[in-house]
């Protein structure tokens, strides 16, 4: 009779312990925690697109301390999921979807958020290095931060 009074609080433990482990899922405020503090490049595409994404996946990898010196975050962003370039898998959020059709996505499409949030470029095919290097080294604050350097 005594295991039978614990079985309910067994449930409960077990059930707050998987709520621990459960990922979240990405969420429009998280692209807005990396406001001021680095550029935001959003790889959008469908199942149908995934050449396209592996595309632009191979630009990227041809210069990652150009993007890592330009404060660039690169999300994969599929269906159902997402990647962050380099680190974490997880699920969209509502908001995240929603916060994605603000900006008419349909097919494959690449974003790029500036420091302050703003988009500054979107595209149905897969971004040079060069035009991303050169459209993000004529803003106002990157020029600051190369003059910092230099």
């Amino acid at each position: 009779m005594i295991k039978n009074c614990y079985q309910p609080f067994l449930f409960l433990a077990l059930g707050f312990l998987s709520f621990l482990w459960i990922p979240t899922p990405l969420k429009a405020q998280e692209f807005s925690s990396y406001q001021w503090e680095n550029r935001i490049l959003l790889v959008i595409y469908s199942a149908e697109e995934d050449s396209l994404r592996k595309q632009q996946e191979c630009i990227l990898e041809m210069d990652e301390a150009g993007l890592n010196d330009r404060r660039i975050k690169v999300f994969f962003i599929g269906e159902e999921e997402y990647t962050l370039w380099g680190g974490m898998k997880d699920t969209l959020s509502f908001e995240a979807r929603s916060f994605l059709k603000s900006y008419e996505v349909k097919d494959f499409t690449v974003l790029l958020l500036g420091l302050d949030g703003g988009l500054k470029l979107k595209t149905s095919f897969p971004v040079e290095l060069n035009q991303l290097f050169s459209l993000i080294d004529r803003m106002p604050m990157r020029r600051a931060e190369m003059k910092v350097k230099n």
